[in-house]
């Protein structure tokens, strides 16, 4: 039987680094704060799936708080324009960032002169959610799980290619982890995002990808799923088998959590933690969740310092075992 992924919030661990300093200063306003809006900068364009779960997380503050919370798009530069905006904030808490590994995490690995450090730059409110990329490939390929794709990779040596949201994107990185792993060699494709991508690998002029969003096209027969990146099957495609049964150890999760400037008074974090996870039990939160392919994780705040520093670790690792280089 598939073992589905339990829904349940997970307790923090002692977290690492400045995201779990408490310490903080207090400020004068902290007994009534919130006195005024609160700004969630998103660095992502409106209409994502980044933006909407902001939105929703945004209005269950501004129900909990009786503040009005707005959300702030600042896009550009793969995510560094906004989070270095939310580094740079007044640690007053009316600023929090959207954090992503995209934004958050993988500029830190590939820049070779980062503008931000996520331990020591920012303060944890809560992980809000975990998701699984699909390693999905093209319906005509002869490939029906993990080990047929390795097969295959090796008896067609630089003939396969997949499919990415560009150099050091997430689904880049996990496809070099792949072909590191298991020794092979593949040929990457870019893409702006992942809806192109997707309708690439449909039509066939790319073999394989590893997506979010996979179960539409997996259950409308367009797309082959292989494999998740999670340790267990994932709920919206349980059927898909974890990577870490051909490739042991394997294992990339994405996640999205709320964050504050370093130097924000603990007392208006534990406000902001309690209001996220009250919007995490929400009907319409569960909905956006079951739509999306997130699970909630939620808790304590030092939950996502420890997601925060195993995602450095993993990507460090990643970069270092192929020893990839990135243009800057």
């Amino acid at each position: 039987m598939v073992e589905i992924p339990k829904r349940s919030f997970l307790k923090g661990a002692a977290g690492l680094g400045a995201l779990i300093v408490t310490g903080s200063s207090p400020a004068r306003s902290d007994e009534t704060w919130p006195v005024r809006p609160i700004k969630i900068v998103v660095p992502w364009p409106a209409g994502g799936v980044a933006d909407v779960a902001a939105r929703i997380v945004a209005d269950g503050i501004q129900s909990a708080l009786g503040q009005p919370t707005i959300i702030d798009n600042r896009p550009g530069a793969s995510g560094r324009i906004g989070t270095v905006a939310g580094a740079r904030a007044t640690p007053d808490g009316y600023t929090l960032l959207w954090g992503t590994p995209s934004s958050l995490t993988l500029p830190v690995v590939i820049d070779k002169q980062p503008s931000f450090d996520p331990l020591q730059d920012f303060r944890p409110v809560v992980q809000l959610f975990s998701s699984t990329y699909f390693l999905t490939v093209n319906n005509d390929l002869p490939i029906r799980n993990t080990s047929d794709l390795i097969a295959y990779a090796r008896a067609h040596p630089g003939k396969l290619n997949y499919g990415s949201w560009g150099s050091g994107s997430a689904p880049h990185l996990i496809s070099v982890m792949l072909a590191t792993a298991a020794k092979i060699e593949v040929v990457q494709v870019p893409y702006k995002g992942e809806g192109a991508l997707v309708l690439d690998m449909i039509s066939g002029r790319v073999d394989f990808g590893f997506v979010i969003d996979a179960r539409p096209n997996v259950q409308a027969n367009k797309l082959r799923v292989l494999g998740t990146t999670s340790p267990e099957p994932w709920f919206t495609l349980p059927e898909a088998p974890p990577i870490s049964q051909s490739i042991p150890g394997f294992k990339f999760l994405g996640w999205m959590g709320l964050l504050a400037p370093v130097g924000t008074p603990d007392a208006i974090l534990a406000k902001l933690n309690n209001a996220v996870n009250q919007v995490l039990g929400t009907e319409r939160m569960k909905q956006f969740m079951d739509l999306t392919g997130h699970l909630p994780i939620g808790g304590a705040a030092e939950a996502l310092t420890r997601t925060v520093d195993e995602d450095l670790r993993t990507i460090r690792k990643i970069v270092a075992d192929a020893h990839l280089t990135f243009d800057q």
